[in-house]
């Protein structure tokens, strides 16, 4: 069964969020975030995705007032860090397909799992 087929916990896409690795030697910038859940989340980069990998990630939740016309309205964001696993990947052959895909099992997210349920809470209600 694929890997989409087996979530349990709904997952809610994101704009194009930056996602920051932790690295030996400082932060670097990794990709963008595709969707979020309690559980998980899609990156997106052009970086070789390796299944089994394990990293310290970062990213800023979009906190949203709504749309005005087309545009979303962006009030703030809610930091959050994580230990994650790299589930799974889809390595792209060439560039000109687009980025690689990276799913991520959060591990160890600390006081991030509290921000990351409720932000996930709040997005049904909006």
């Amino acid at each position: 069964m694929r890997e989409i087929e087996r979530r349990l916990e709904p997952r809610i896409v994101l704009p194009p969020v930056p996602v920051y690795l932790f690295a030996a030697g400082g932060t670097v910038f990794y990709g963008y975030a595709g969707n979020i859940s309690r559980s998980g989340m899609l990156v997106m980069s052009y970086l070789v995705c390796e299944a089994g990998r394990e990293h310290t990630f970062s990213l800023a939740l979009p906190v949203r007032r709504g749309f005005s016309g087309e545009t979303l309205q962006v009030e703030g964001e809610i930091p959050v860090t994580f230990r994650s696993r790299v589930s799974w990947c889809i390595n792209s052959a060439v560039a000109a397909e687009g980025p690689n895909r990276h799913g991520l099992k959060i591990m160890d997210a600390g006081d991030s799992a509290r921000h990351i349920e409720n932000w996930i809470k709040n997005q049904f209600k909006n």
